[in-house]
């Protein structure tokens, strides 16, 4: 006997592949993540923002395939190993763009010139064990980009989430030392809220020298009081780990010339601070402030307060030279007393 089927109404049965289109949509498994599959983004519908991820059914970019750590922060190859998602994006201007992944934990994000399995050089990669991650780099124009979403193995995939891509915001109006945000210094701390975020790397100022100076510095400046000092304070905020250094400079275009740098002599936890001496009253002096590596920016506080050294003792200099008491025989029984509190280097 020949099993019959009852037709479905033409309507009914729109609705049901409908359905069975959307259920197999959401699997996930709906883009070959191979280069010649990776989905093409129009450079002229950039800026994109919060868009949401479609990734593959499968790990087919991988540690394997793809052997190495992540090239820019040289994380491990393990962020390689998720069901990824990869797209292609060819833009029609030079310059930096942000390019950021949201929404699944332990995440990264890769860009490469060419692609990554055929001879492809990769331009930077970022992996982070947070629900969020953003890289700058720069692109060329005309160049094909391979944009790489992936994951730990655990969480299987980068979806569900979103991505971005576009300019970066501009950075803070601090960034370099002609837009140094003034302090004044007063008798005791006052601080003064700033942040790091989207903040760039300074050229032609000599480099720092502690505290994983990695860019991102913004900057500040203050008249120095008669007395010659000032201490320099900062505080947390979403930064919890900073570095800063004193420089001198005839005018904000420099040249330059580093004082000091300081890591984590602050009270407040591992934040810097740098009580400094001896500088000219009246002149300007430069502080550039950065997060630890660079790897958290965010905001952070600052003061600058005056100081005042020590008197250096009477006998600072040779002239002024203390005359010892010379004792006979092998016991000390007049001894001579003094002090280096306060006291100069002499030229």
């Amino acid at each position: 006997m020949t099993p019959r089927y009852a037709k479905l109404p033409q309507g009914l049965r729109a609705r049901l592949y409908l359905l069975i289109a959307m259920a197999w949509l959401g699997t996930g498994q709906v883009q070959a993540t191979t280069c010649a599959g990776a989905i093409t983004l129009n450079p002229a519908s950039l800026p994109i923002t919060n868009q949401a991820l479609v990734c593959g059914g499968a790990n087919d970019l991988n540690s394997t395939n793809v052997p190495g750590a992540l090239c820019g922060t040289g994380d491990i190859d393990s962020y390689k190993n998720g069901n990824e998602a990869l797209y292609t994006l060819t833009p029609t201007t030079t310059g930096l763009y942000n390019v950021s992944v949201s929404g699944q934990t332990w995440s990264s994000v890769q860009v490469w010139a060419g692609c990554p399995t055929s001879g492809g050089t990769c331009i930077y990669g970022d992996g982070n064990s947070a629900a969020s991650t953003t890289i700058t780099v720069t692109l060329n124009a005309g160049t094909q980009y391979y944009i790489w979403f992936d994951t730990w193995p655990t969480p299987t995939s980068p979806c569900p989430g979103t991505f971005s891509i576009g300019p970066p915001p501009p950075p803070p109006a601090n960034d370099n030392p002609c837009g140094a945000t003034t302090l004044t210094a007063n008798a005791s701390c006052v601080y003064t809220s700033s942040t790091t975020v989207n903040a760039t790397a300074t050229t032609g100022v000599p480099a720092p020298g502690c505290a994983s100076y990695n860019g991102g510095d913004v900057w500040f400046k203050v008249v120095v009081p008669p007395s010659g000092g000032l201490i320099f304070d900062t505080n947390t905020g979403v930064i919890t780990d900073g570095g800063m250094a004193l420089y001198t400079a005839p005018a904000c275009s420099g040249p330059f010339t580093l004082v000091t740098c300081d890591d984590d002599a602050s009270a407040n936890g591992a934040m810097p601070m740098i009580t400094a001496s001896g500088l000219t009253p009246g002149s300007t002096v430069y502080v550039r402030f950065w997060e630890y590596g660079n790897d958290n920016p965010g905001t952070f506080s600052i003061c600058a307060q005056t100081y005042a050294p020590p008197t250096p003792p009477a006998n600072d200099n040779p002239c002024n030279a203390t005359v010892a008491a010379v004792n006979s025989g092998t016991t000390c029984v007049t001894q001579t007393p003094g002090t280096v509190a306060g006291a100069t280097a002499s030229g």
